[in-house]
């Protein structure tokens, strides 16, 4: 008899052309596990017609009534959407609440038919103030929305007036296409006639919480949807998603695809950034007897490192003195080869001792036996070597010392030694020693 009556004063509601109610707009409330588990049939006979569930809070725990709430609604008839609390502080923990809310949905498969509300990202934790500012909150909601419409999902920012006009973007929420959810209680009566407008940002409510909930009565918060032709959407696919993934290479960029395995809709693509740079971090090693194995730089077309879990690297002729080979094979979300030669060059030695006379220098130097075929010695006056040099060469390993001749008397010279090898008709010098300096008498 209660449900007749409760019935037909709706009607009588609905029908009354009063500016506390407008017909056009839905009622419904928001639950969490601090309600008990909404009955679908006492909330019908309040006129309402729409639920908001909280899914969770933060990026690792599941509401416990969360899954009871949405099999009550679907058995009910009752559309809904779902919210989470977040406790993000920047936009990577942003995403990864956005992640966990993706998964959470694919329990919910089987209630599908009625999840037709958005999911809206709850921004309200005090702690979130204390280490972030306005900027960087609008990151963490738009770096939270943009994970949930890219997965198929439509979003939406949950906030109260003090938030909404201090840490929101409205702009980006209005650009973006975020639908709006409002906690704002009024001391007077609300007027349901028209929307109402976020405090003084110019944005209109999608939904609007007006009044706030009691646990200990057991009265729950109570909304108005102003929007519903846009919020409520036909039935769809609640995705569980299949990740799949197409190789990035040094021409063309990838793509890391989300393909529902329920639907076949492909609900998500993340660009890989092809390939844009293949280098190693020197091209010329010293020879130490042992296999030389310079770092590979690779980075992408947004000049982020490419990690090296996607691709491998071997080396070839890297242990002599000569001409070596680095090979990069991608793999992972890369594909192609990379082929880079570099050079081992002969380890170098010093001058121990310079010994002058009237024209000529005897110069004696520490004696390399591996993998050279002799010694460069260089003089000039010219304290960096930057003009008037000239070069003597001293061939084979035996010999420890050697003497520059035909020099000026009494003037001040520099001297330097490097080793070379000639690999393949070509000279493949060291580094230049320490200079050492000589005046002759």
């Amino acid at each position: 008899m209660k449900k007749i009556i409760a019935t037909i004063m709706s009607l009588i509601i609905m029908m009354s052309p009063i500016t506390a109610f407008a017909s056009e707009y839905l009622y419904g409330y928001d639950i969490s596990t601090h309600n008990e588990v909404i009955d679908i049939a006492s909330a019908k006979e309040n006129n309402k017609s729409f639920l908001m569930i909280r899914l969770g809070y933060s990026d690792k725990y599941v509401d416990k009534n969360f899954l009871s709430n949405v099999k009550s609604a679907y058995e009910g008839n009752m559309p809904f959407g779902v919210y989470l609390y977040s406790y993000a502080f920047n936009e990577a923990e942003a995403k990864s609440e956005a992640r966990f809310v993706i998964k959470t949905l694919e329990t919910i498969s089987d209630y599908g038919d009625m999840f037709r509300l958005p999911v809206a990202y709850d921004l309200e934790e005090n702690e979130i103030l204390q280490n972030a500012d306005r900027d960087e909150i609008s990151k963490i909601m738009t770096a939270f929305c943009e994970e949930i419409k890219a997965a198929g999902y439509v979003p939406m920012v949950y906030a109260n007036k003090y938030w909404y006009e201090n840490y929101i973007d409205i702009t980006a929420v209005s650009e973006n296409g975020y639908k709006t959810w409002y906690a704002y209680y009024p001391s007077e009566e609300p007027d349901f006639s028209k929307p109402v407008q976020i405090g003084t940002t110019g944005l209109y409510a999608d939904i609007w919480q007006y009044k706030k909930g009691d646990a200990k009565l057991n009265t729950l918060d109570e909304n108005i949807m102003f929007t519903p032709d846009e919020t409520v959407k036909p039935a769809g696919c609640v995705h569980k998603l299949n990740q799949s993934i197409k190789p990035a290479t040094v021409t063309a960029n990838g793509a890391v695809i989300y393909t529902c395995e329920r639907c076949g809709e492909v609900a998500k693509k993340d660009i890989i950034p092809k390939i844009k740079s293949v280098s190693l971090k020197t091209s010329d090693c010293v020879y130490n007897g042992k296999a030389r194995r310079p770092e590979v730089i690779v980075k992408d077309n947004k000049g982020k490192a490419v990690t090296k879990e996607n691709y491998t690297v071997s080396y070839s002729a890297n242990t002599d003195v000569g001409y070596a080979s680095a090979k990069i094979t991608f793999n992972g979300k890369y594909s192609g080869t990379k082929n880079l030669k570099f050079r081992i060059i002969p380890k170098g030695t010093s001058i121990s001792k310079l010994t002058p006379k009237k024209t000529s220098v005897k110069v004696e130097f520490k004696k390399q036996t591996k993998q050279i075929s002799g010694y460069e010695i260089q003089y000039s006056k010219n304290k960096g070597f930057k003009k008037g040099n000239k070069t003597i060469t001293v061939k084979g390993t035996k010999k420890n010392s050697a003497t520059i001749k035909k020099l000026k008397t009494k003037n001040k010279y520099y001297v330097r030694i490097r080793t070379y090898k000639i690999v393949s008709g070509k000279k493949l010098c060291s580094a230049w020693s320490k200079a050492k300096s000589v005046t002759l008498k």
